[in-house]
């Protein structure tokens, strides 16, 4: 018994390539907002992690802020505007003594100068330099400088200064401020439990209670907020039970 070969006619070929073309567009499309969705995720990730990244390099730094009270020749703290250009424009610096601790290089053990600033090129920077009692005796001044983030349109600080009442004591030290070489205290300092100061002047001589980072980067509505206390601040904050 013979069977009659049946053959594929036009139509049904159109409708097969059609279907063919469907299928592979969906395909297609599917995979595009994968690989969308794989960026976006990727994008996430990389900013998340610079935020992490930069949170936990200044918690590390700042809290090892020396305080005038162990190390008066040796400190500073206070906040600058530009320096030569250094600086983006209308922007802050915060320069402060810190402890870096160990390290091969002599001259940048233990008290360094620290420099936190956003440059022209719109990058979060952490300059560091040899602490000025040695600079008499170098031949030419060296500096490390560090890019913690990149994309800052903007950098602010503010200062906290808790009420007189909420202060306690640091080794029996008067909150007149006793090591200030201009006898400026931090009682002076008005309005009290408030972060509206935005500047923080050398005359000072003194750490805040506390500080507010704040980093307006690109492609982000909302400003990045970062705040830290100073453990070696003559001014400790006092919570009722």
């Amino acid at each position: 018994m013979k069977y009659k070969k049946k053959f594929i006619t036009l139509i049904e070929l159109m409708v097969a390539m059609a279907l063919t073309s469907l299928l592979l567009m969906l395909l297609l499309h599917f995979y595009r907002d994968m690989e969308w969705w794989n960026q976006d995720i990727n994008k996430s990730q990389v900013k998340a992690f610079q935020i992490f990244y930069v949170q936990n390099r200044l918690s590390d730094i700042l809290s090892h802020a020396v305080s005038p009270r162990t190390e008066e020749k040796d400190f500073f703290f206070y906040t600058s505007q530009d320096v030569n250009g250094l600086l983006k424009p209308n922007n802050p610096s915060l320069v402060f003594t810190y402890h870096f601790g160990p390290n091969r290089d002599p001259l940048f053990a233990n008290h360094v100068l620290g420099r936190l600033y956003v440059d022209v090129q719109d990058n979060l920077r952490l300059a560091t330099l040899p602490s000025p009692k040695f600079w008499p005796s170098l031949a030419s001044l060296r500096m490390k400088n560090e890019i913690l983030m990149e994309g800052i349109e903007s950098l602010a600080f503010n200062f906290y200064i808790p009420p007189q009442k909420d202060r306690s004591l640091v080794g029996n030290k008067a909150p007149q401020g006793s090591s200030n070489k201009d006898n400026y205290s931090l009682a002076d300092i008005q309005p009290a439990d408030s972060w509206e100061h935005s500047e923080w002047k050398s005359e000072y001589n003194q750490l805040p209670a506390m500080i507010k980072i704040i980093l307006k980067a690109k492609e982000r509505k909302e400003p990045i907020t970062l705040v830290y206390p100073f453990p070696f601040s003559d001014f400790t904050i006092i919570y009722n039970k």
